[in-house]
């Protein structure tokens, strides 16, 4: 299954806050979001994974600062 790589930044107070985004492939033919998916697929819905996996954050970058609802309280 195909899912989205997180870019984040970690503030002081632990809270991430994602900068950029890709999507990572599973290289499944039966996923609809794999480059390697047939296409046309003929029973796509049936047959085929029809969601992207659970978003992965990964922290990019550290700041010793506050985030921004954190300074807002």
């Amino acid at each position: 299954m195909c899912y989205r790589q997180l870019q984040c930044i970690e503030f002081a107070c632990g809270h991430k806050e994602p900068f950029t985004e890709s999507k990572v492939d599973c290289n499944l033919r039966e996923c609809r979001y794999s480059s390697v998916h047939v296409r046309p697929c003929i029973a796509c819905s049936t047959t085929c994974l029809q969601m992207l996996g659970r978003a992965q954050p990964t922290v990019a970058q550290r700041k010793e600062s506050l985030c921004r609802h954190c300074q807002q309280a």
